[in-house]
């Protein structure tokens, strides 16, 4: 789990030192905007690009760039800017999808205030569909896992994380992201879920 966080966060700064990934992610960005005529065509082809795998990086920063550029223009139309506020959103959102469950649940679970609510998302978290699979046509993503699977991802990013503190290693600016409370919060969940689940 610390070797694939770190491999992100390498492949991000690898991507925005890289000027021919750029280059070409600018490319791929500026032929997305050629080829669609509605944004039921960008859903489409962001979607497409995320199954083929070239939802990368480097065309994550690309379009982070043009939205931050046009949403803070004056001169531009509001139209253009709540176009490319959908394709970055639909963006981060398909590569959301391809994170591993139990960082979505993680995500989740980091959202609800009460500790009976909380209870109640880590026993559903730790309940396996009925018959197995998602429900054909389903609007949300039926996340389950065990109790030692989350509790690894937990105790990884409290690794990463005091790891960070330290210095020791590349990711030491991305310590500095990490806000505290949501820390706090990550080790109340891992002590729970020792406590009440294993």
């Amino acid at each position: 789990m610390l070797s694939r966080v770190a491999a992100l966060v390498t492949a991000m700064q690898k991507a925005a030192a890289d000027e021919q990934s750029l280059q070409d992610a600018g490319s791929r960005f500026h032929s997305l905007l050629e080829k669609i005529n509605s944004l039921e065509d960008a859903d489409k082809e962001i979607d497409s690009l995320q199954r083929e795998g070239k939802l990368d990086p480097a065309l994550m920063l690309t379009m982070a760039k043009a939205y931050s550029g046009v949403k803070e223009s004056p001169y531009v139309k509001e139209e253009v800017k709540d176009i490319m506020a959908h394709l970055y959103f639909k963006a981060k959102e398909s590569a959301a999808r391809d994170q591993p469950p139990e960082v979505r649940i993680l995500k989740h679970l980091l959202t609800i205030e009460g500790s009976r609510e909380l209870r109640e998302a880590l026993d559903q978290a730790f309940t396996p569909p009925e018959d197995g699979a998602p429900s054909e046509g389903a609007e949300q993503d039926y996340l389950f896992t065990t109790p030692p699977k989350l509790t690894q991802y937990v105790d990884s990013i409290l690794v990463a994380y005091d790891t960070q503190r330290e210095g020791t290693n590349l990711l030491g600016q991305t310590a500095k992201l990490m806000d505290p409370a949501v820390i706090t919060r990550l080790r109340d969940i891992g002590q729970l879920i020792r406590r009440s689940y294993m």
